[in-house]
């Protein structure tokens, strides 16, 4: 009685010596026809040396034979050239590892190429030591070559694209990654392709902390209401800016929400670095004073108020210093304009050596300039405008053979908690003219009980009604109950933008009439409250 014995063994089996798994089929090639006969490809026996012992009816019927005939042939015999010599040496390496082989071979002794998936497993039965088993894989070879054409076809157009296609993926636990990243990704971005698509950090850690806030609350956003969400982000170094060639992109994603809570944006990454150059420039010459190069009034605030929201939500504290520089109209009067602007152009140059980088410095009219230091505390404050203000007093600025020497005055103010910038400075304006009557070129503001009652004078200013009429006269319409010397119309209305001559204008004649002394005149007319008087006192005895 023979005994069939069929060992498949992977191979990490084989290499580890693990004995296979036995599975016994008895009475010879009955056995086998039972096993192998209704196998949907080709079957083969083979003893150890590769020669054929027995074959399925589906092999002889594909090579026109009969069992017998076919009996003691080599793989040779019965395959094309390219076929047989891949048989051989992947049955070699079987031999050698004692192990399985699986893979497709190429075959066109019939007329027309084919694909055979192939495997091959050790056997015992007889005298067969090796199976091989095929089966025709050309149709799912040619779909597959399709496919991959296909996909470098859409892989180099992608490449082409001016941005690069992904998929980012957030898991139900809230775990981002990206299912796809296009080929234009490392040309663009700088970053490893692969390196991202394994860890969405490559990417993430680039972004800024502002950024990295910004795209969570548009991707949060955009879950709960499944809309697009749009972000314009920079993946250069923190420290560069756009003109030394930090990169920019506008992304965009739109959502598509699965059963299983996973949600999946499918976007463009576009390198928008080009227009926020042009913007960076066209921003510089609105933002910038001219002489100086430093910022100007509007850029100021808008700066200083983004600094001042972003210190607050750290806990950190502020100090807004306002500089003045001593005698200069005497100085203009005396060497010009033009020595005056030298004058100007130099403390500007001078401030920057002094002060920190991310210190925010403003020219806010003539001779005054703003300074708003951040995550500072006051002692830190002072040592740094002590040292600017050292360093002006060194300086020496040759103007027509003539050595001129200048001073400046300041003032300086721990920025309150829930204190605008624009109330900051009107108490930042007060701390310089203490500094100007003390005795100028020197700095005054920044000590515990200067802050508390400047602070405290602030607040009653702040709430007082002629704080608010003036507020209202010089950014609204306000209504002026007199009426106009020319129709007679209670019309008459402060302009909420002054008009060269400061007039004010009738809305029923359309002429400006009535000067702005005449609305001052009628706020001093409104009874005042007791802040106030205390107000009006201190300012007149500091006269």
């Amino acid at each position: 009685m023979s005994v069939w014995r069929f060992f498949r063994r992977d191979k990490t089996k084989a290499e580890s010596g693990t004995p296979p798994q036995t599975m016994t089929v008895s009475d010879g090639e009955s056995g086998a026809e039972a096993l192998l006969g209704a196998a949907p490809g080709s079957a083969l026996l083979l003893d150890h040396e590769g020669t054929i012992v027995w074959a399925n009816a589906r092999q002889c019927n594909e090579l026109g034979k009969s069992l017998a005939d076919i009996r003691g042939l080599s793989l040779t015999d019965v395959h094309c050239s390219t076929a047989a010599e891949t048989l051989e040496l992947a049955l070699a390496r079987c031999r050698e590892g004692g192990g399985s082989w699986e893979g497709v071979v190429a075959c066109d002794g019939v007329g027309r190429l084919r694909h055979l998936g192939t495997s091959i497993h050790p056997v015992s039965w007889c005298a067969a030591r090796w199976m091989l088993m095929k089966h025709d894989v050309s149709r799912l070879q040619l779909q597959a070559a399709s496919a991959q054409r296909l996909s470098r076809t859409i892989e180099s157009r992608m490449a082409r694209l001016p941005g690069v296609v992904f998929r980012l993926r957030q898991s139900p636990g809230g775990g981002l990654s990206f299912d796809y990243l296009g080929p234009g990704f490392e040309s663009q971005t700088g970053l490893s392709r692969q390196s991202a698509l394994e860890d969405v950090e490559v990417v993430l850690s680039r972004l800024d902390e502002d950024a990295r806030e910004q795209l969570t609350l548009a991707l949060a956003q955009s879950l709960v209401s499944l809309t697009p969400w749009h972000l314009d982000i920079t993946l250069g170094d923190a420290q560069e800016t756009v003109a030394e060639g930090q990169r920019w992109f506008e992304a965009r994603g739109t959502p598509q929400r699965f059963d299983d809570g996973t949600v999946v944006w499918d976007g463009l990454l576009l390198d928008v670095t080009q227009r926020k150059q042009a913007e960076s420039r066209v921003a510089k010459l609105v933002s910038t004073d001219v002489l100086t190069g430093v910022m100007n009034r509007r850029a100021f605030l808008e700066a200083g108020a983004r600094v001042l929201a972003r210190l607050r939500r750290r806990g950190e504290p502020a100090v807004l210093a306002m500089l003045d520089l001593d005698h200069f109209k005497s100085l203009n009067d005396a060497y010009g304009h033009a020595a005056g602007d030298m004058v100007l152009k130099a403390f500007a140059d001078t401030c920057r050596l002094s002060l920190r980088p991310y210190d925010l410095l403003a020219r806010i009219g003539g001779e005054e300039f703003l300074v708003l230091l951040g995550d500072v505390h006051a002692e830190d404050a002072w040592d740094i405008l002590e040292r600017l203000r050292s360093n002006v007093e060194a300086s020496t600025l040759k103007v027509d053979r003539r050595a001129l020497k200048v001073t400046v005055s300041m003032g300086a103010i721990c920025v309150g908690q829930d204190e605008s910038l624009d109330m900051a400075m009107r108490r930042v304006d007060g701390a310089l003219y203490d500094a100007k009557r003390a005795g100028r070129n020197q700095l005054k503001g920044l000590l515990p009980e200067y802050e508390r009652d400047n602070l405290a004078l602030g607040k009653a200013l702040a709430s007082s009604t002629i704080y608010k009429e003036i507020e209202m006269a010089l950014s609204e319409d306000l209504r002026i109950p007199k009426p106009c010397p020319n129709c007679g119309s209670y019309n008459m209305r402060v302009p909420s933008t002054k008009n060269p001559d400061e007039k004010v204008h009738c809305a029923s004649c359309q002429t400006y009439v009535c000067l702005y002394a005449e609305a001052e005149e009628m706020i001093e007319k409104t009874p005042k409250s007791e802040s106030e008087e205390l107000i009006e006192k201190a300012m007149n005895r500091d006269k």
